[in-house]
C-alpha cells in the first residue's frame, strides 16, 4: 500500500467524490422538500430565526462572570452558526423557495399587525359606548 493510503488510489477517491456528491443532491432534495410546503416553510423560519436566533446580538452586558459570559456566548455563537447554515443551504438550493420563507413570514407579520390594530380599535370603541 502506497504511505498516502487510500488518498493514493484513483478508484478509493472517485468513489468517494461519488458518495460526497450524492450526499449533497439527497439534501438538496430534502431541503427543496421541506420547503415546498406552507408548513414546512414556516419551520424552517422557526428553526433559522427563531431558535437558532441568526441575528440577534452576540455580546450580552446582563451576565457579569466572565466565564459565564464567555460560555454563553460561545453557545449562542454555535446556535447562530447551525442558523446561518441552514439559511445558506436554503438560499443556494432553492432560492425561488427561500424567498417565498421569507415573504410569507413578511405577509404574516402584516396580518397579525392588522389584526391587533383592529382589535385594539374595537376595545376602544367599547370603552366609549359605556
Amino acid at each position: 500500500m502506497s504511505p498516502l493510503g487510500p488518498l493514493a488510489d484513483p478508484a478509493k477517491v472517485g468513489r468517494a467524490r461519488r458518495r460526497e456528491r450524492d450526499n449533497r443532491t439527497r439534501e438538496q432534495i430534502d431541503v427543496e422538500a421541506v420547503l415546498s410546503t406552507e408548513a414546512g416553510r414556516r419551520l424552517y423560519y422557526r428553526i433559522v430565526y427563531l431558535l437558532c436566533d441568526i441575528e440577534g446580538d452576540t455580546f450580552d452586558t446582563s451576565i457579569r462572570d466572565g466565564i459565564c459570559a464567555a460560555l454563553h456566548q460561545a453557545r449562542d455563537n454555535g446556535r447562530r452558526a447551525v442558523g446561518r447554515k441552514l439559511r445558506n443551504e436554503a438560499q443556494n438550493f432553492c432560492p425561488e423557495l427561500w424567498e417565498r420563507v421569507i415573504l410569507e413570514r413578511v405577509a404574516a407579520r402584516k396580518s397579525e399587525e392588522t389584526r391587533r390594530e383592529l382589535e385594539h380599535y374595537a376595545d376602544q370603541q367599547g370603552e366609549m359606548t359605556t
